[in-house]
């Protein structure tokens, strides 16, 4: 009834004989109920994903309707969506034989990036590393490497911690992570040595302590004295330059 199935109350046979005005017999009947839920098992290129999903519990009527859109599901930590977007209808069997919906993973953001921090503030633009994403499924975790060092305007800052890592899980949304950097100083102290004749005259004059790599100097050298002898540079022309890491 209305593709419904009911089931005798009883499963008694009816007996008797036929009278000349024939009453008709009432047989109570009660819905007929399926012995197991009706489930969905999403499958990734036919194989099995995940448990199956339940669309009717058990013990519902034989023929009740169904409809159900089937929904992402995650796995093992990853994201996998169905491949077609239509809803499953139908009715209810007394069996009630699974059905197969296919999915396929779910495509993330692979917009990652990180931001280098110089005590705290902003060093920089992010730098992005979605070039070395490999793995754009959502739920997929990703490791990349920063950049050791990283030059702003001119000048170099090494990364505070070499263990760190731009690490995470694909999510739908593009994200930033933060990287702690270090002012990279150079080896040593940048000098000029007066020459007279190419040979040298007097010692080594300090430019610059030892100090941040890129820093600009800008000095004039000046008169010297050695020996008790005054010279002076034959250019009055100002030194410029950046520190080097080996001066």
């Amino acid at each position: 009834i209305d593709e419904k199935v009911y089931e005798p109350v009883s499963k008694d046979a009816l007996t008797g004989r036929v009278s000349e005005n024939n009453t008709p017999i009432e047989v109570n009947y009660q819905p007929k109920l399926s012995s197991n839920a009706l489930t969905y098992q999403p499958k990734v290129n036919g194989a099995n994903t995940g448990t199956p999903i339940e669309v009717v519990p058990s013990n519902s009527q034989i023929g009740t309707p169904y409809e159900l859109t089937p929904k992402d599901i995650t796995v093992n930590g990853r994201v996998y969506e169905p491949v077609s977007k239509d809803a499953l209808t139908g009715r209810t069997t007394e069996s009630n034989t699974p059905i197969e919906v296919e999915y396929r993973a779910k495509q993330g953001n692979d917009e990652i990036s990180y931001q280098p921090k110089f005590n705290g503030s902003n060093l920089g633009t992010p730098v992005s590393v979605k070039d070395q994403i490999t793995d754009k499924q959502e739920g997929a975790n990703f490791e990349i490497t920063p950049n050791n060092e990283v030059t702003i305007e001119n000048k170099v800052y090494k990364i505070k911690n070499t263990t760190d890592k731009v690490s995470g899980t694909i999510t739908q949304s593009p994200q930033v992570k933060e990287i702690e950097y270090v002012a990279k100083n150079s080896n040593n102290t940048l000098v000029y040595q007066p020459k007279i004749n190419g040979n040298d005259l007097g010692t080594p004059i300090e430019i610059t302590p030892i100090t941040q790599v890129g820093t600009s100097y800008n000095v004039v050298p000046k008169n010297i004295t050695v020996d008790g002898k005054v010279y002076e540079p034959i250019s009055k022309e100002t030194l410029t330059g950046r520190v080097l890491e080996n001066n």
